[in-house]
């Protein structure tokens, strides 16, 4: 028996690549799942991709399973995903997609079974894919750090992807996660956030209450990655900053105290010009008192039950002074022979 489904798919400002984005909306309504409701959200456009998005729902959804909503304004991704959950009925998975994101056509349906499957599971992604074909992610793992890797990223094929693994996230661009699992957590997502403090802190989250975040082995898409939120640089960077620092603070990580000064000293090098040290510092401030705002309201985020990549005193030292495109090369160059990451 088919178990409702929820789809939650975020837009703004997409008219540049508007082609893209209108393949993905019509991947979503040939999905092959029965019980399935999608909500495309547009998040208060300006640039008139709203109404050709509307108008497009409306000449194609001949099944009657899409809802267009226009918010009031930008929520990001973050708060997007936030209203369009609080939006569900009935559903009992919830499953997020970006627009730039070609779903396969029986992906929704095998990770929905394999949740069904598999009780323990919170969280589920198969297989993305890059245009060129190589692979985009197969889950996310974070060490003890919490810095994330793509494992699988840039690979043509690799036996690693072959079978199940356990992941410490599912990637936002496309997950299926148990509503069941979510309701626990309390505030799914940080809506303050904007983005890039989404997918991990859920994975970390589902973990810390015994839920598994898992990969299947089923292609599932074609992502394009950074369409729309990389187009704003200084934003994009600034919310990088914040939330990266707000999510280290608010872990209970074995390098919390180092969580401040590694921010400062691998930024460094990026404070470049008035503005670019404006943001950066706006960013750490304001990251620090969110972050102690939140642990004042009893956010702590346990980590112990996560599958977490085990760090050498070297990659420590090295994630504490080097930007992450740096330090991470240790890490991927020591575990090359048995996880192939990114």
């Amino acid at each position: 028996m088919f178990k409702p489904v929820t789809l939650v798919w975020i837009n703004y400002n997409s008219i540049n690549f508007i082609d893209l984005v209108l393949k993905s909306l019509k991947s979503l309504h040939e999905l092959d799942y029965p019980k399935l409701s999608i909500l495309v959200l547009d998040n208060c456009s300006n640039d008139g991709s709203d109404r050709i998005l509307r108008e497009n729902v409306e000449r194609i959804d001949k099944r009657g399973v899409m809802r267009f909503y226009r918010s009031s304004r930008n929520y990001g991704y973050a708060g997007g995903n936030l209203l369009g959950y609080l939006l569900n009925g009935e559903s009992e998975y919830f499953t997020v997609v970006n627009d730039d994101v070609i779903v396969e056509n029986e992906s929704l349906l095998n990770m929905v079974e394999f949740l069904e499957n598999d009780m323990s599971a919170g969280a589920v992604q198969g297989l993305l894919r890059f245009p060129n074909g190589t692979i985009n992610c197969a889950g996310h793992l974070l060490d003890e750090f919490l810095v994330s890797y793509a494992i699988g990223l840039g690979k043509r094929n690799h036996s690693y992807v072959k079978h199940p693994h356990n992941v410490t996230y599912t990637c936002g661009a496309y997950s299926v996660y148990r509503i069941k699992a979510l309701r626990k957590l309390g505030e799914i997502y940080f809506p303050e956030a904007f983005g890039y403090l989404d997918d991990d802190l859920i994975g970390l989250r589902l973990w810390s209450l015994g839920y598994r975040s898992k990969y299947v082995p089923v292609e599932t898409g074609t992502h394009y990655g950074g369409t729309t939120f990389t187009k704003y640089n200084m934003l994009a960077d600034e919310c990088n900053v914040r939330n990266r620092l707000i999510f280290r603070l608010i872990a209970e990580c074995r390098f919390k105290k180092l969580a401040l000064p590694a921010s400062i000293f691998r930024l460094i090098p990026a404070m470049v010009g008035k503005k670019s040290i404006e943001s950066v510092s706006r960013a750490i401030v304001y990251g620090i008192n969110y972050a102690r705002e939140r642990r004042r309201r009893g956010c702590r985020i346990k980590v112990d039950n996560a599958p977490l990549i085990r760090l050498t005193p070297l990659e420590i030292i090295a994630h504490t002074i080097l930007p992450n495109r740096l330090s991470k090369r240790l890490v991927i160059k020591r575990l090359e022979d048995k996880i192939p990451l990114g």
